[in-house]
């Protein structure tokens, strides 16, 4: 990719979304829970962390780690079958970091 077409990638809105779905089902352990990002307080409930890749040579990713709160709201989709998909959304530049599920 060029860098002319890059700039013009990055310069626009983008969002990032996920499709979940499972490939055997129903899923009765381990389900995908999701929180409800207006349950959390970015200051108090997350804090960015690096992730470092050796993949033939070192690569740094930042991420957020989020801590557990009583007053987090969580969904999950109950004995998810292999026809059902859950799409979320984890991040929309319009609205930056805290835009996600």
């Amino acid at each position: 990719m060029g860098v002319d077409k890059a700039e013009k990638i990055l310069g626009g809105h983008y969002q990032y979304a996920h499709v979940w779905k499972p490939l055997k089902g129903p899923v009765r352990d381990w389900p995908l829970a999701l929180c409800d990002l207006s349950s959390i307080d970015p200051d108090k409930d997350l804090e960015m962390t690096d992730t470092v890749l050796d993949i033939g040579e070192y690569e740094v990713q930042e991420n957020y780690q989020m801590y557990h709160r009583q007053h987090h709201r969580w969904f999950y989709l109950s004995e998810q079958k292999t026809s059902e998909i859950t799409i979320f959304r984890q991040y929309d530049s319009n609205i930056g970091h805290g835009s996600g599920m």
